[in-house]
């Protein structure tokens, strides 16, 4: 299946159709928006093209991106399946197990480095200390978003940590610390025609 954007507004199914013939064309839909008002069904501008066979669907990406129809360059790519947002959610339902040796912190004062973040929880043996941050193109800076994770040495350490440091004041600010959940590795779940 083909997918083709940039589309005039006025090209009808039959046209588009039309216009890829030479590919074994089996159907053309235009996606179009309900007009209450007007009551009427305009086009949206994009498409699909289902050709016969995947060498029908390469010859028409190479040949007929960036064809142009009315003045308009249409471009042609393949089309992808959609996933169900159910089948996603089958997946991520499963019980998310809690880390032994890791901890979620919240509510850091947004001024606070990694260094001092992880001078904070040094005497529970930490390895690891980061604060999540987010780049500001206006700035050109990684802000904090004023939460991080800690991986400790051992789990006495984290539930030390967790026992106390939740409410631990820094800053004019009471700190949350819970343990964090263990990372999924995410699979590939998209795939093409």
């Amino acid at each position: 299946m083909l997918f083709i954007k940039n589309l005039p507004f006025s090209i009808t199914e039959e046209k588009l159709k039309e216009i890829f013939s030479k590919f074994e064309v089996v159907e053309a839909t235009i996606v179009k928006t309900h007009k209450k008002k007007q009551n009427v069904n305009l086009s949206k501008g994009f498409g699909f093209v289902t050709v016969k066979t995947s060498e029908e669907q390469k010859k028409a990406i190479a040949e007929m991106n960036n064809f142009e129809i009315e003045g308009r360059k249409i471009i042609v790519a393949a089309a992808y399946k959609r996933i169900e947002k159910k089948q996603v959610a089958k997946k991520t339902n499963e019980p998310k197990q809690l880390s032994e040796t890791n901890i979620f912190v919240k509510n850091l004062p947004f001024d606070l480095t990694d260094e001092s973040f992880k001078k904070l929880f040094e005497k529970y043996e930490v390895n690891e200390a980061t604060i999540v941050k987010r780049h500001s193109k206006k700035l050109n800076t990684d802000r904090s978003k004023g939460y991080g994770f800690v991986v400790f040495k051992t789990t006495e350490g984290q539930k030390k940590a967790i026992e106390e440091m939740n409410n631990f004041e820094i800053e004019g600010r009471k700190i949350t610390v819970a343990p964090a959940y263990q990372r999924v590795e995410k699979k590939e779940e998209t795939t093409t025609n």
